[in-house]
């Protein structure tokens, strides 16, 4: 297992954009029991003995068990909009790059909409990032894609649409993906186009945690 450093604030600004700042408040109730209330309690807002942060809750600065993300030593990790992003530039097969994300409580990336597609491929860009995989497959079933967490969002036969019947976002650049039972994983292009490929090839890796 790779060492961890703690989590960097890479501002929005060098994407012009504007991010948001977490206001955590603690409130007190007068009925709890005053010994129950001395005891250290991850989410109670105040860092007791033990925590490294307690902001109330999962924000994007402490995680719900009061501990400090934690970035790969080899990577570069920054929080864009409400989202925590590591990006890792070395060659790795989709396999290495699920471990690698898994290790730090990450998946390999899901972008589920245009904006955040941009926003993530200019940000690698910003690091000279090339191509980077995509968190998605259709090992199960042929032509039809699926999140590592499970979430279906293309298939070659239908339209798959979300909750509120829109169609779940998807930034794959027509022929692909093709029907090859050979390229069940998917990369991210500079131009931040989706394409099908191999899992065994070799992309730089983006982790996303969700």
């Amino acid at each position: 297992m790779k060492s961890a450093r703690p989590w960097l604030w890479l501002p929005l600004a060098f994407l012009g954009c504007e991010g948001q700042d977490v206001v955590a408040s603690a409130q007190t109730d007068a009925t709890v029991d005053p010994t129950e209330a001395a005891m250290p309690r991850c989410g109670d807002a105040v860092v007791d003995p033990g925590e490294q942060c307690d902001e109330g809750g999962q924000t994007e600065t402490c995680d719900l068990d009061c501990s400090l993300p934690t970035c790969d030593v080899s990577c570069t990790c920054m929080i864009l909009g409400i989202h925590r992003y590591m990006m890792c530039a070395e060659a790795a097969t989709f396999d290495q790059a699920s471990a690698l994300c898994a290790e730090h409580g990450m998946r390999v990336v899901r972008l589920d909409s245009a904006e955040e597609n941009t926003v993530v491929r200019d940000a690698a860009n910003a690091l000279q990032l090339g191509s980077f995989w995509l968190g998605a497959t259709d090992k199960q079933t042929e032509g039809q894609w699926v999140w590592e967490d499970g979430q279906a969002f293309y298939d070659q036969m239908v339209s798959l649409k979300g909750a509120d019947g829109t169609p779940f976002f998807n930034n794959f650049l027509l022929p692909d993906p093709a029907d090859d039972a050979e390229q069940d994983c998917a990369w991210v292009f500079e131009s931040a186009s989706w394409h099908d490929e191999p899992c065994a090839s070799g992309q730089n890796v983006v982790c996303e945690l969700y």
